[in-house]
């Protein structure tokens, strides 16, 4: 008589399961990791740092030629003007968007309140801002800590993650959150 076998070859539905969910877990942490919106927006945030470094370095060139940080951002594109050509924009925001490059001087031009500028942009990984506000005021100022409460006084430097971005009022010289790049 001969030998039937009763065996089967092929998987089983469990095992074919089990790979579909390996397959998808394995899927979902790949684009996790290689997210084209999250590689778009650091690379925003590269070039957002770099623009906001060159404005950084045309208010400074302002400052020592001019010994009074610019008024506006006006003052550094004016046709007069050697320091920016054209003030840059985001194409993520509206030209009048506070999100946008900006840049503010304060202060009252006194002893007890110098002038001092700020430039700031939004981030684009975050709800923070990039910002650099300018070590050099007019008059001098000896006491950073009564404008900026961080005792290490990171002005002069680029910042990132910072709450406030620059704007009319007590907040642009605020460095809450900053921290130095």
């Amino acid at each position: 008589m001969p030998k039937t076998l009763d065996t089967q070859s092929g998987f089983t539905l469990i095992e074919l399961m089990l790979t579909v969910i390996i397959i998808g877990v394995l899927s979902g942490i790949v684009i996790t990791i290689i997210s084209p919106t999250n590689t778009r927006n650091k690379a925003k945030d590269g070039v957002r740092a770099g623009t906001l470094a060159k404005l950084a370095q045309a208010v400074e060139a302002f400052t020592a030629g001019e010994n009074l940080p610019p008024a506006n951002e006006t003052a550094l594109t004016a046709a007069t003007s050697q320091y920016v050509q054209t003030w840059p924009t985001d194409s993520d925001f509206t030209a009048a968007s506070t999100d946008n490059y900006r840049f503010v001087r304060f202060g009252a031009g006194t002893s007890a309140n110098p002038y001092s500028s700020c430039a700031s942009v939004r981030m684009a990984t975050a709800t923070t801002y990039f910002k650099y506000v300018s070590p050099y005021t007019n008059p001098p100022m000896t006491n950073w800590s009564a404008v900026a409460p961080n005792p290490a006084n990171p002005s002069g430097r680029l910042l990132r993650n910072c709450t406030y971005g620059c704007a009319a009022g007590a907040s642009p010289n605020s460095l809450v959150g900053c921290l130095a790049i």
